[in-house]
């Protein structure tokens, strides 16, 4: 091995862990708690294995309470769970919330 490599894999390592840094920590921290998502396929591989998804975000919801994030690959989505919350965020605050892009894959896949 020569000398000349050691820089490059140090420079290759720092990036990686810069990389791995800002996707699961400072892309996550203003956002609600949910399920840790992998760097490039977010929580899709949760979805895909389990056969009943009513029951896998009932879980979440058990665990991270009425608010969580699921990560449908590199996007975050808030998926909110709970009647109370519903009322004081999209009746209370609709302004805020009607002029939202919609999202292509959730529309094709709710139909």
């Amino acid at each position: 091995m020569s000398i000349l490599c050691i820089p490059l894999y140090f420079t290759a390592f720092l990036l990686l862990f810069i990389y791995v840094s800002y996707e699961l920590y400072f892309k996550r921290r203003r956002l609600p708690p949910g399920p840790t998502p992998f760097l490039i396929a977010g929580n899709m591989l949760s979805v895909l294995l389990n056969p009943n998804l009513d029951q896998l975000f009932l879980k979440w919801k058990r665990k991270f309470g009425g608010i969580y994030t699921f990560w449908m690959g590199p996007v975050p989505m808030v998926f909110v769970s709970d009647i109370e919350i519903m009322k004081r965020y999209f009746v209370k605050n609709a302004e805020s919330f009607s002029h939202r892009w919609r999202n292509f894959i959730t529309d094709s896949m709710l139909g």
